[in-house]
């Protein structure tokens, strides 16, 4: 994305200059120049774990269209999964996954969001001019805001706002902690409200969330009286938000209670256990805890990844493939006297998916370790993971781990001329591949 940011610099006039933003420009900077031009901020984030829609984003971002429209009509940051202030956007925005565009205005508040990544140049121009319509309402937001937090609300008018701030997916952690606290006793033990109340995500342990589940049989009986997708949901962003919480504060004893919890709502032992492993090892990935996490990542993919056979996984995908067909109409083609029906479908599949958590545990490893026992694990892992998939960053890791672990230079550049070639075919920028390549040959990567 750095290089896509370089290009809308270099192709944007002089007076829009300064509000394409360097990669590394922190948020405040960002929310200071947007201030300075009165413009609205687009947060393009990277995700960390789908490489494919990162692709999908990249594929739109190099529109000339598109990088007019952004360098026009907005101050542009890009949040890479290595960018110093993503946390702080999880934490002010309640971003959990994914590749998305956070749309904000000057002061910083949160206005639309654009929750998918598309190779569409148009859906991101689409997407940026309602943003822009709807800029009007941070100021509202922000205004009823202060007054629900000065108690000037009624508990319906601040569950109303609770309820206008998690359709744009934004904090309501404190207006939450306000409302509750104003609840009677009596409206705790109706299931109505404590569902609400669940609808609002809590933070484990919170006030909110032990006022959820004091009485456990009225919480129970009103949890799963919630369709179960939106129980999935609710234990998926408390999990996340939690997580967060405890990354920024550096607390041990938080991240143990989401990772115990995210264990706790499993029926199945295993899904259980793996969960509870997952929830450790990112928090010491994201508060940069090298020597834990590693222990715990050899643990985790080894166990619940390299067991896995690559040729069963693209059998079942294949086959739900073939079902997925026969429930999708077609076009009925006419050539001469034959008829052809022509369907088309998209399916990304489970092993396009263990590609990518392997690529994804390869690259932190890579990147936060040099300890030859870890990073040779990595390569068995990033080679077990191109046996699912053909996924250019996977071949680009695998090369650079061939070479840094075993110097093994000839192989290094066969896989990453492959990953070149694939890039290519695709129709997706491969330059940051043949700087790799240059330096393979060079013998300095």
């Amino acid at each position: 994305m750095k290089r896509i940011l370089l290009v809308l610099v270099l192709a944007a006039p002089l007076h829009v200059f300064t509000q394409i933003l360097p990669a590394g420009t922190s948020l405040e900077e960002a929310r200071q120049t947007a201030a300075s031009y009165n413009k609205m901020i687009a947060l393009l984030v990277e995700s960390a774990t789908c490489a494919d829609c990162n692709m999908a984003a990249e594929k739109a971002l190099e529109a000339p269209a598109l990088q007019q429209y952004l360098a026009d009509s907005f101050v542009v940051l890009r949040i890479g999964v290595d960018h110093a202030d993503r946390d702080e956007v999880k934490r002010s925005y309640n971003y959990q996954e994914g590749n998305i565009v956070l749309f904000l205005d000057e002061q910083g508040t949160l206005i639309h969001r654009m929750s998918r990544s598309t190779t569409r140049y148009q859906d991101y121009i689409a997407e940026g001019k309602t943003a822009l319509l709807k800029k009007p309402e941070g100021e509202k937001m922000r205004a009823l805001e202060k007054t629900g937090l000065e108690g000037k609300l009624s508990n319906d008018e601040l569950y109303a706002l609770i309820s206008a701030r998690r359709a744009l997916r934004m904090p309501t952690d404190r207006l939450l902690a306000l409302y509750v606290s104003r609840l009677s006793k009596d409206s705790l033990r109706s299931a109505t409200v404590l569902q609400g109340i669940a609808r609002a995500c809590p933070i484990l342990g919170s006030g909110a969330d032990k006022a959820l589940r004091h009485n456990q049989e009225l919480f129970t009986a009103a949890w799963y009286a919630l369709p179960l997708s939106e129980r999935q949901e609710i234990n998926r962003q408390v999990i996340a938000k939690t997580l967060t919480l405890a990354v920024g504060q550096r607390n041990d004893q938080l991240a143990e209670q989401v990772a115990d919890f995210s264990k706790a709502i499993h029926d199945d032992r295993e899904a259980g256990e793996q969960a509870y492993t997952y929830n450790r090892m990112e928090y010491y990935r994201r508060t940069a805890n090298t020597k834990k996490f590693v222990v715990l990542a050899a643990t985790y993919y080894d166990q619940y990844y390299m067991t896995r056979n690559p040729s069963e996984v693209k059998e079942k995908d294949s086959l739900k493939r073939l079902a997925l067909l026969k429930t999708i109409p077609g076009d009925t083609i006419k050539t001469g006297q034959r008829f052809t029906v022509r369907k088309t479908v998209s399916v990304s599949g489970e092993a396009q998916e263990i590609c990518n958590v392997l690529t994804n545990g390869v690259r932190t490893v890579y990147e936060m370790t040099n300890d030859t026992r870890y990073l040779r694990k990595a390569l068995d892992w990033v080679a077990h993971a191109n046996s699912f998939f053909d996924n250019p960053d996977t071949m680009d890791l695998w090369a650079r781990l061939l070479y840094k672990v075993e110097g093994n230079t000839t192989r290094a550049i066969e896989l990453e001329e492959k990953a070149i070639a694939l890039r290519e075919e695709r129709g997706l920028d491969a330059r940051k591949y043949q700087e790799t390549l240059k330096k393979l040959k060079a013998g300095k990567l």
